[in-house]
């Protein structure tokens, strides 16, 4: 296993793509903040895919480890609904769209091998990520309190504050619009 250390975080850096750990949990679960994106995506994807967050772009799974190299393809697949006109002909650019978990995706890839270094993926999908223009965070999840009595089941009768739904998750309350957010960072990106 070849690496180097990450200049970020001091963490040792793949070199080769066959060093890539697969991570398989990651398809469609909504990243909550950047540090989802290091936790559920594949170390040569994870620069591309916080650039995609960082521009209000959601990503709606990736891939790329030693397996893909059977397929002959390492991707990203956005989620194509959510994107903002100038960010669908991008998005069309590399891809055409595609019918996804119910939802319009556009899958991004790029061929690989067995040669295929970590570098040159992540450096080849962080540029498609950077064609990309900044727009509104569309696609953030939003939850009035009859919608979690609805989730969680609750009676109407049963008298609940907001803390009853954020203590102790990662679930926050914005008095002002009188909706909850998976997290801080979800509510902080949906107000810009």
């Amino acid at each position: 296993m070849e690496k180097t250390t990450n200049s970020k975080n001091g963490a040792p850096r793949l070199k080769q793509l066959s060093d890539v750990p697969a991570i398989e949990e990651s398809r469609n679960l909504l990243l909550r903040g950047r540090a989802d994106v290091m936790k559920f995506v594949e170390s040569p994807l994870v620069r591309a895919c916080e650039i995609f967050f960082d521009k209000g772009i959601q990503t709606l799974a990736s891939s790329c480890n030693p397996k893909d190299i059977a397929a002959g393809s390492a991707y990203v697949i956005i989620n194509y609904g959510k994107l903002s006109p100038e960010n669908q002909e991008t998005a069309r650019s590399f891809s055409q769209p595609i019918d996804y978990d119910n939802m319009r995706a556009v899958k991004i890839e790029i061929p690989i091998t067995s040669e295929s270094s970590v570098e040159d993926i992540e450096q080849t999908f962080a540029s498609i990520a950077d064609s990309f223009d900044h727009q509104d965070s569309v696609w953030i999840p939003t939850y009035t309190m009859e919608m979690m009595r609805k989730i969680y089941g609750i009676p109407d009768d049963m008298q609940l504050t907001p803390e009853s739904f954020t203590e102790g998750s990662s679930m926050v309350w914005d008095p002002e619009k009188q909706v909850f957010y998976d997290s801080e960072e979800l509510r902080t990106k949906a107000s810009k």
